[in-house]
């Protein structure tokens, strides 16, 4: 009996290489059953051929011995669900080509999982969202937003929805708040601040007679008042407190006028609408408009010499928003007061001779001003009602001098000064009135605060006790 022929060796492509597995193993099918004897196939070892072998196939292909098509023809092989594979080319001269079949468009293997959503385009759109929460959150969503931008579209992530939608986020609320800022500062601006002027462009000065200087002692109950927008105060508002000393007011306390109060609202108007003239020709104007106002429609409190006179202009940025506001207001140099200022009788006319005079400012003095009337017992004084010296006035000045410019030297030694200055000149220059018993002398000088800002000037003014006079000490 004759040993079973030894099948022929196995080779894989052009060339198998020695000790590598027969890739036939990979495709044999159990249920092969050999073909008769002389058909020109192979059978069962047992026939004395070798196995049934078929070349490579592609990765995935199923293998199918029955029926097998010509080589010139292209099997109608299906996947599973019923759907034709794919066609995979053919090498020229050799068994197909080896290799998975082509993936997805997008440049992804094929069955890979879904691109994944980029980490920083997520964080910008949450921290855009918190944007309102502070000025961290806004910049990071901006950068976070920009990095993920540019890293998705190298990288073939997801999230540029996510990204763009956090930058929009965190433009919309900068733009709110702006907007916000904006109508804040427009309302707050265009009521104010105004700047507040008096009749004095420095602090009182100092009545020599009384030979001191001292604060006014407010009344020891007054009611708190309440806080009112410079916009909103009215003709007849009596105030409790005047803001001396802030360039800006917003408000002013006001007091019911039963109430003991340092002044009182009298007057607004409006100046020319117009481009921005200035500070210095703005105040004048809010001046002249609330002294004029004052002598005309109150002749007692114009010839009141306790009364001065307090007033509330646009500032520059406040006229850029349309305020053209002046507020007249006045102030009680004598300390304060009960009642309002239109519920007393007003005897004075026009005509009278004592609504004549203007308000003239202590800096402002010169010599040969004659002065109405000086208030009794008042030791700050801010202006004085001069008049023409051929009307009944109750004072001249009739000096003017600087003290040394130095250190301050206290008020005793500032009041001597002033005080053998005058009497001086008084004696030298008008011996009639040095002589005369119904002259007293009276005097300004500067005070501690004055003096910080540069004030020297001291006003010597002779005073008659019997009453008005009429005519010049240089007649």
């Amino acid at each position: 009996m004759t040993h079973p022929q030894e099948p022929p060796p196995y080779r894989y492509g052009p060339e198998q290489p020695s000790g590598s597995p027969p890739p036939a193993e990979r495709f044999r099918s159990e249920s092969d059953e050999p073909d008769s004897p002389g058909s020109g196939t192979t059978g069962s070892p047992g026939s004395g051929q070798g196995p049934y072998v078929s070349g490579p196939h592609p990765t995935g292909a199923t293998y199918q011995p029955e029926n097998q098509q010509p080589e010139n023809q292209q099997a109608d092989t299906q996947q599973p669900g019923g759907e034709p594979h794919p066609q995979i080319p053919q090498q020229a001269g050799g068994p197909p080509a080896y290799g998975s079949p082509p993936g997805p468009p997008g440049g992804y293997p094929y069955g890979s999982l879904a691109a994944p959503t980029h980490p920083l385009a997520i964080a910008s759109l949450v921290l855009g969202i918190l944007t309102p929460l502070g000025f961290i959150p806004g910049v990071l969503a901006i950068i976070f937003g920009i990095v993920a931008l540019v890293q998705i579209q190298e990288r073939w992530q997801k999230g540029r929805g996510l990204a763009i939608g956090g930058l929009a986020a965190t433009g919309g609320w900068v733009v709110v708040t702006l907007v916000a800022v904006l109508i804040g500062v427009t309302v707050n601006e265009g009521s104010g601040p105004d700047q507040a002027g008096t009749d004095r462009d420095r602090p009182p000065v100092t009545d020599g007679g009384s030979g001191g200087d001292s604060d006014r002692t407010p009344a020891d109950r007054v009611d708190a008042g309440r806080r009112t927008p410079v916009d909103r105060l009215r003709d007849g508002m009596c105030v409790k407190e005047l803001p001396f000393g802030e360039d800006q007011v917003r408000t002013i306390r006001v007091v019911d006028c039963e109430v003991p109060h340092v002044g009182e609202v009298y007057a607004a108007f409006e100046l020319a609408d117009r481009d921005w003239p200035g500070d210095e020709v703005v105040e004048a104007e809010a001046r002249d408009g609330c002294h004029e106002r004052l002598r005309q429609d109150l002749p007692h409190a114009w010839v009141d010499p306790a009364v001065e006179v307090y007033y509330l202009f646009p500032s520059g940025v406040s006229w850029g928003f349309g305020d053209r506001r002046v507020v007249c207001i006045t102030q009680y140099m004598d300390g304060t007061r009960t009642g309002s200022l239109f519920d007393l009788d007003d005897s004075l006319s026009d005509a009278d001779d004592r609504t004549s005079g203007d308000r003239t400012s202590v800096y402002d003095l010169e010599v040969g001003h004659c002065i109405q009337s000086l208030p009794a017992g008042q030791e700050e004084h801010s202006t004085f009602l001069t008049v023409d010296c051929d009307l009944p006035h109750e004072a001249e000045v009739y000096a003017t001098f600087d003290l040394a410019d130095r250190d301050w030297p206290g008020e005793d030694a500032v009041f001597e000064e002033a005080d053998d200055a005058c009497y001086g000149r008084l004696q030298q220059d008008h011996p009639d009135a040095w002589a005369d018993p119904d002259v007293q002398l009276f005097y300004l000088y500067p005070t501690e605060v004055t003096w910080s800002f540069g004030d020297r000037e001291v006003v010597c003014v002779a005073q008659y006790l019997d009453g008005t006079r009429t005519g010049s000490l240089f007649d």
